[in-house]
């Protein structure tokens, strides 16, 4: 059923982030009908009915959600700069972030091991690998093989 539902709302359905708290769905269907038939709007909340910041809005055909983007991506609604986009499953966004990261090279490359996990921190790549680790990244630096063991930090 959910297979079905996502290539019923294909290319209409456009994912929204950067929604104030303040706004609501009506007012957030009113900004974007400029572009089209809205067939829905969602914005997603917390359990107490706090705005997550992000939502969904729905068009009624493709051409109109591309106006969306194009029209609507960077502007300002409520003091904040929404960011559109189609919306996308895990599945979707996964395999086009792998895409997007083997056009950058090896570099870039998030690596999927199972001698070893790749961290990021600061745009800092540490790889850890048992018995040695070193800093990647194109720095060409070592640093000693203690696998697990970090550094403790002074406390005041």
């Amino acid at each position: 059923m959910r297979k079905e539902s996502a290539e019923l709302y294909k290319d209409k359905n456009l994912y929204v982030k950067n929604i104030n708290g303040d706004a609501g769905e009506i007012e957030l269907k009113q900004y974007f009908s400029q572009c089209g038939t809205i067939s829905s709007v969602k914005i997603m909340r917390t359990d107490r009915g706090i705005s997550k910041g992000f939502g969904f809005v729905c068009f009624s055909n493709p051409d109109e959600a591309n106006r969306a983007i194009n029209t609507l991506n960077g502007i300002l609604f409520h003091q904040k700069p929404l960011y559109v986009a189609i919306a996308q499953t895990k599945r979707e966004r996964t395999s086009y972030l792998r895409m997007m990261y083997a056009k950058q090279g090896p570099r870039f490359a998030p690596q999927f091991e199972s001698q070893g996990s790749r961290l990021c921190w600061e745009n800092l790549c540490l790889q850890v690998r048992a018995g040695t680790s070193s800093l990647s990244c194109g720095t060409g630096l070592k640093m000693p093989p203690t696998v697990g063991a970090l550094p403790k930090i002074p406390r005041d």
